[in-house]
């Protein structure tokens, strides 16, 4: 197969040609748009839409009590949020709990001391669609949201150990993140 430089003619809006195009060809346009792709646009039969899942991370400091938890529940109200990956909940054990406001709690803790801890705060909205929840240890944990019939979705949530701690312990952390 034969490769030739082909030089192609400089397109109207370019910055070579600064004379040319529309007004805001000339401010510049960001690339070449299609009108019929995209969300709130219409293809020839029907309205494209678009969902978004909003997926974020909190590091809580703690949730070791139920007043905690309702005061995370209460701060939730003014944002969008869907799936939210927790650091230091600080709860023992692992568990599932499903919360009055129908949100879903999921966290791993160590097993007997208030320390450390990973989870997830699933809204009631997509509780149902979680097919699978890991807690690997009290600082990795995946949870599985089936998205659609075809896909599936995985998340991490870790709480790795800073520089503070002994190169052992960070090593084995990352050695339990790359088997996992």
């Amino acid at each position: 197969m034969n490769s030739t430089n082909q030089i192609f003619p400089p397109v109207p809006s370019s910055p070579t040609l600064s004379d040319q195009g529309s007004d805001q060809a000339k401010r510049g346009t960001g690339g070449a748009k299609n009108p019929w792709v995209g969300p709130g646009c219409y293809n020839k039969t029907k309205q494209a839409t678009t969902r978004k899942i909003q997926i974020a991370t909190y590091n809580v400091r703690t949730l070791s009590t139920n007043d905690r938890l309702e005061e995370i529940e209460e701060q939730l109200k003014d944002i969008k949020w869907h799936i939210l990956g927790l650091s230091e909940v600080r709860r023992i054990g692992e568990d599932i709990v499903k919360l009055k406001s129908g949100h879903v709690l999921f966290y791993k803790g160590q097993d007997n001391v208030k320390r450390h801890g990973v989870g997830f705060l699933v809204h009631s909205k997509l509780a149902k669609l979680v097919t699978e929840y890991v807690g690997i240890s009290d600082r990795i944990a995946y949870v599985t949201v089936r998205i659609s019939e075809e896909y599936s979705m995985q998340i991490v949530q870790v709480y790795a150990p800073t520089s503070d701690y002994d190169d052992d312990v960070v090593e084995s952390f990352y050695e339990q993140l790359h088997t996992s």
